[in-house]
């Protein structure tokens, strides 16, 4: 999933505007989470993640500060290719404090972790998974 994330967060594939957050609703955080990573907003990301994996997102925007002009540009191109194809909730499924969101992400589908922290619902990943 790390691999899937810096490419997102590096490429910004999934370009779209602030929308409203629920909180409550693991659907929601997971494609908001996306929608953040793709505007190459990773303090907004980290406020959907879980402690543990604000981590990761540190070390990907350690990458985006070290960019090069033609990767910058070509993020850029990234998304104004993808503003018209945010990511879609497929599938969710809710086990307690345990969440599996089925994102579309363009032609490929990503599984989402989250897990309920103080009644809000946190994206969990770590560089390995």
């Amino acid at each position: 999933m790390f691999r899937n994330i810096l490419v997102f967060a590096l490429a910004a594939l999934f370009f779209g505007g602030c929308s409203a957050i629920q909180a409550d609703d693991p659907g929601s955080v997971a494609k908001e989470f996306y929608v953040r990573l793709g505007q190459m907003n990773l303090d907004g990301a980290a406020e959907l993640a879980s402690e543990e994996s604000k981590t990761v997102l540190v070390m990907a925007k350690s990458f985006l500060t070290m960019a090069d002009e033609e990767q910058k540009k070509e993020m850029e191109e990234q998304k104004k290719k993808a503003a018209a194809n945010p990511p879609q909730v497929v599938d969710t499924k809710i086990e307690g404090d345990k969440a599996t969101v089925q994102l579309k992400l363009g032609e490929e589908t990503e599984t989402v972790e989250l897990v309920k922290i103080d009644g809000k619902w946190k994206v969990v990943f770590n560089k390995n998974g």
